[in-house]
This record gives C-alpha cells, sequence and structure tokens, in this order.
C-alpha cells in the first residue's frame, strides 16, 4: 500500500487469492471457526456450534497485541461469526484471522502469512475456509468500528462473491460513471460525472495500483441494478455484507451508544470504500488532488445508495457521518497518524 495520505484508511490493499467455490446454503448447520493470532497465542479461542475451534499457530515474530486492542478483536470476530451463522447467502466453514507485521511474504500456509508491503490486510480463500491476515499496526490502533469496516471489505469485495456465491464477473471491463452536480460543473469528462479507465483485455485481477474486484464494486452508483439473481453483482454483495453485519452489531451486546457508534463507523469505511473507487478509479489518480472528489461521492453515495436501506436497517445513520470535505478529511487524516503512530512502535521495538 502506498503511503500516501488516507490510503490506509480507504483499504485498497487487500489481496485476492481465490481457490475454487463453495456451493452457497444456510451456513448455520455448518461447522464456524475462529482462529486469530497474536505472536505465538490465540487471541479468541470459542467453541461454535458445539464445535471445537481450530487455532493455527503464528511464527511469534510479532509483538502482542494491547489488552484493549485484543478484546476489540475478540468482540468483533464474534460478532463476525454471528452473521455468518445468520446470512443464509453463504456456506462459510471457518474464519481465520492472523495478525502480522507488515514486510513478509504473502503466502498462505495454515491461515498465516506475512503481509506484502504496507497493505492492511490480505484475504485468500481455501475451499469453504476463509484466512484474513490483517497487519499489527491497523490491528493495535483501530476501533472497532474500523475493523468491522476493514473485514466487511475482504470479505464481502473478495471472499463471499467470488467464493462463495459464484459470481464470475472476470470478463467485465466497463465501469458505470458517476454524474453528481459537483462534476457536471466542471464540465470535464465526456459523459459527464466520474468516469473510470476500461479494464485492459486479459482479465488480470490487478492493473498497477486498481484491482478488478475494487472497480467492479464501484458498480452500486449504477441505479439499475439486476433484479435476476443470475445477473447478481459484487456491488450489491458488498453491500449486502456491510448491512448485514449492521444488522449483528445493532442485535448483539453494548450499549445504544456503542453500537450506534460502531455501526456509524462501519457505514463510514464502506462510503469512504466506495468514494476512494469512484474518486480516484482505485488509487489511478493520487488521493491527496481529489479530496474534493472524495467527499462528493461519499455524500452522493451515502444519500443515494446507503440511505435508502434505512427503513429496513434503523441503525443506518439519518445523517453521512462526515458532513463536508473538512471534516471527512481531518478524520482520515487523523486515522492515518494513528496507524503511522503505531508502526513507528513497532519499527522501535525491532531495533
Amino acid at each position: 500500500m502506498s503511503t500516501d495520505m488516507l490510503s490506509a484508511t480507504a483499504m485498497r490493499g487487500p489481496m485476492q487469492e481465490s481457490a475454487g467455490r463453495a456451493v452457497a446454503g444456510p451456513s448455520h448447520a455448518h461447522l464456524m471457526q475462529l482462529a486469530a493470532i497474536r505472536g505465538g497465542a490465540p487471541v479468541v479461542q470459542r467453541a461454535i456450534a458445539d464445535h471445537n475451534v481450530h487455532i493455527a499457530q503464528a511464527p511469534g515474530l510479532v509483538r502482542a497485541l494491547s489488552a484493549g486492542a485484543q478484546a476489540r478483536l475478540d468482540a468483533v470476530m464474534q460478532t463476525l461469526i454471528a452473521f455468518i451463522a445468520n446470512d443464509h447467502r453463504i456456506n462459510v466453514g471457518s474464519i481465520h484471522v492472523a495478525i502480522e507485521q507488515e514486510g513478509g511474504n504473502a503466502v498462505f500456509h495454515h491461515g498465516v502469512s506475512g503481509i506484502a508491503g504496507e497493505n492492511p490486510a490480505l484475504t485468500h480463500t481455501a475451499g469453504n475456509r476463509i484466512n484474513i491476515v490483517i497487519q499489527r499496526p491497523f490491528a493495535e490502533a483501530a476501533t472497532k468500528g474500523e475493523l468491522y469496516g476493514l473485514l466487511a471489505h475482504e470479505i464481502g469485495v473478495h471472499n463471499i462473491p467470488t467464493d462463495f456465491e459464484g459470481i464470475d464477473d472476470t470478463a467485465v471491463r466497463d465501469f458505470d460513471p458517476l454524474i453528481t452536480p459537483r462534476k457536471q460543473d466542471k464540465g470535464n469528462t465526456v459523459s459527464g460525472g466520474y468516469e473510470r479507465a476500461q479494464w485492459p483485455v486479459g482479465g488480470n485481477a490487478r492493473d498497477g495500483h486498481r484491482q478488478h474486484d475494487h472497480a467492479l464494486v464501484g458498480n452500486i452508483v449504477n441505479p439499475q441494478r439486476p433484479v435476476n439473481p443470475v445477473e447478481r453483482r459484487r456491488a450489491e454483495s458488498y453491500l449486502e455484507t456491510v448491512l448485514s453485519i449492521g444488522d449483528q452489531i445493532d442485535a448483539g451486546g453494548g450499549s445504544a451508544e456503542e453500537k450506534a457508534e460502531e455501526t456509524t463507523q462501519l457505514v463510514h469505511l464502506y462510503l469512504v470504500d466506495i468514494a476512494r473507487i469512484i474518486a480516484t478509479d482505485d488509487g489511478r489518480m493520487p488521493i491527496g488532488r481529489h479530496l474534493l472528489a472524495l467527499n462528493d461521492v461519499y455524500q452522493w453515495v451515502f444519500t443515494n445508495v446507503v440511505l435508502p436501506e434505512r427503513g429496513n436497517h434503523a441503525w443506518i445513520p439519518a445523517e453521512a457521518p462526515k458532513a463536508n470535505s473538512f471534516t471527512l478529511t481531518l478524520s482520515l487524516g487523523f486515522f492515518y497518524r494513528r496507524i503511522t503512530k503505531e508502526k513507528e512502535r513497532d519499527n522501535e521495538a525491532r531495533v
């Protein structure tokens, strides 16, 4: 991941390595497992659906998470397990989460991997098992809502649509423009909207900074969403994952204030994710030069995509989590600084 400001927050790093398909079906009838790694010790050990949890073993090269970060991760992963149990789109057998230092090999081995470069996370599917690796500075510094946002991206953009719903969109090369009043006033594109470059011939998962999966979820801005399940898109799968996780947070334990904060942050991270993909063409253009565009798309997606879902998901905030470009940029900059400080502490510990 680039160290350009805001890039970590936007979560453009996940690298998908899909292996096979799983047949969709009622997930509650299947084994659910959770393993999260802290150094060489498990951070979560729960019995789910009367089965023992498989605990993967880490290399022991990573600083232990603080007690607070450990508790946040434990709580988030329990919510994720409950989400999987109640989401009948998917048949996930197990989820394994490992905490690793960035800079290792991007090769999975029994659910454990180093992080390539500075990506906040990697994800991989093997059979009906999802393996997720989160870089330690993010796991340490992130709030519960930010962890929910990251994990929603990992499984909602990559694992679930490809490996558990069988969505085959590798041949899609064109992406829907987003037309907003601000962009129309600028008049600097053929369509009058935010346009994204056509995907190169060949079907590669990456094109420079861009990822094909990311570009596809940006198509949520198309109001003509397919009704036929056969035409189901990755964009809808991601949104439904976010909504389902939010439902589970809302139905879970904790105070009303805590749950409102977590679901609002989940919505915020989703909006940032989609806005960055569209405003910068998934990193093809530097985000630092397109902050007004980022806010423009952020506000449009909230008003036209997320807010209409509030009737069925009362936890969705009545107003956008960030009201304007200033508050949006400030929040992202503050988040980036928290991650940077944690990286510095990790580096100092290794000296």
